[in-house]
């Protein structure tokens, strides 16, 4: 069982306001899965003892979640705000297939996945079954499932990449979910894929603009030389009730993690997650408010199905990493539910997306309690009001050499990079500036990054 601080970056929401009472039936969680011991979705531990899981509509096992998957989560919480019971956990990805094009920059940017727009950046958590590729090695044609966000329209915002194999293999199934945009008797849209079903063994009977499908074949979609790709589809079927997002009945309660990829500030409306909701007027928190939001903003929501539409009641905005650090754990403390990094303390918290990527004997249930001084860490860290710095992500890598930071430049004299003193950048040709981002890499004394290498952004 993991050794957690109670709040988190994601977890506040379930820390706060609304933790005073169990939640009732009919409650929905939709998030990503941040650890486990039973399972941590949105900051708060569900027991899943008595829980049926489904990968792809088909009966699994919890062995078979990781974290970075967005899923779906029946049950309850419980009064004391930090756990849960689940009934159901469901997981799909949102498209599993050819990488048809790549931009990425230090982990960040967009990859083409059968024509749809994947947006990744620090928080993605990526995993690869062969051997040599990294994120910023991902080779075209290879076999990618993408966990996520999505609008239906084409675009996803990376929760979790797992490329699967080099490339497409004979008796390989493709699939790609989306919303049928521009139909005629032969084609349709999903972004920028075009999908031929004129060859499809089933198609549903209510095919129109606007149904939520998934749609598979097995060969590899064919470039129309325009930004656009042709995929023949095998089978076309209409996803769950051919309406993207979660449904509800009058009274049910939701809790989302999401993104927001709509706003109408006038009207009191956003979409989140391809799905549209009303905004009560007190719903911000923090003095912000629904003017305040933009397209990409990664959010978490309560909510309640009233008048056959999900009325938001509490908006929290997700804060993005000010820090990326990769270095040794010099100590870990149980008790705090701290590791130090660094020189610095790091709050390992429910909402922490934890990941064991070591090459032996990697840990499912991984968790603070495995780690230990020496282990080599990765972590993105948003720092508090009052300087706490705490892991949204944290990996755990395999033993290498050197030291990599990441922050904005804090003081020009002495020159301290968020707030951890440099050494070596006159001699690399930088001078720091105040807000100044740098990538460095070099060495740690203790005291001290000797910095060998910096880049600047």
């Amino acid at each position: 069982m993991a050794v957690l601080a109670a709040c988190s970056v994601w977890g506040l929401l379930a820390c706060s306001g609304g933790g005073s009472s169990a939640t009732p039936a009919g409650m929905t969680i939709s998030g990503v899965i941040t650890g486990f011991g039973s399972v941590y979705v949105n900051g708060i531990e569900y027991d899943t003892a008595g829980a049926s899981v489904y990968m792809d509509d088909v009966p699994g096992d919890e062995l078979q979640l990781q974290p970075g998957m967005l899923v779906t989560l029946h049950g309850s919480n419980s009064a004391d705000g930090v756990t849960g019971t689940a009934d159901s956990i469901t997981y799909a990805d949102v498209v599993e297939g050819v990488v048809l094009a790549v931009s990425l920059s230090n982990g960040s940017g967009t990859l083409n996945v059968m024509g749809q727009a994947v947006q990744v950046n620090e928080l993605t958590l990526f995993e690869s079954d062969v051997p040599g590729i990294t994120l910023d090695t991902i080779p075209l044609n290879c076999i990618a499932e993408i966990s996520g966000y999505t609008d239906g329209g084409g675009t996803i915002y990376a929760s979790r990449i797992e490329i699967k194999q080099a490339g497409l293999l004979p008796g390989d199934v493709l699939e790609v979910k989306g919303t049928v945009a521009g139909l005629n008797a032969v084609t349709f849209r999903i972004g920028n894929l075009i999908v031929d079903y004129s060859g499809a063994a089933r198609v549903p009977g209510n095919l129109a603009d606007g149904l939520y499908v998934e749609v598979k074949g097995d060969a590899a979609p064919t470039d129309n030389g325009d930004g656009t790709h042709t995929f023949a589809a095998t089978d076309v079927e209409m996803e769950d009730d051919g309406d993207i997002g979660i449904g509800g009945s009058e009274g049910d309660d939701l809790q989302m993690q999401g993104v927001v990829m709509a706003i109408d500030v006038p009207a009191g409306t956003i979409g989140v997650n391809g799905q549209l909701m009303d905004v009560r007027a007190d719903a911000m928190r923090d003095g912000l408010t629904l003017a305040d939001l933009t397209v990409g903003t990664f959010i978490r929501l309560e909510a309640e199905f009233t008048g056959a539409q999900w009325l938001v009641k509490e908006i929290e905005v997700g804060r993005s990493s000010d820090v990326e650090i990769k270095s040794i754990i010099e100590a870990v403390d149980l008790t705090a539910g701290t590791i130090t990094v660094m020189g610095r303390d790091i709050v390992i918290g429910a909402g922490t997306l934890l990941n064991d990527n070591v090459s032996v004997a990697p840990e499912h249930y991984f968790d603070i309690t495995d780690l230990q001084i020496g282990d080599r860490v990765e972590a993105e860290v948003a720092i508090g009001g009052a300087g706490q710095w705490e892991a949204i992500k944290l990996t755990r890598e395999d033993p290498g050499a050197g030291v990599v930071l990441e922050a904005k430049v804090t003081s020009e004299m002495p020159v301290q990079v968020a707030g951890i003193d440099v050494a070596g950048l006159a001699g690399l040709g930088i001078t720091p500036a105040l807000d100044m981002t740098l990538e460095i890499s070099g060495t740690w004394d203790g005291s001290t990054f000797t910095a060998s290498a910096a880049t600047v952004y």
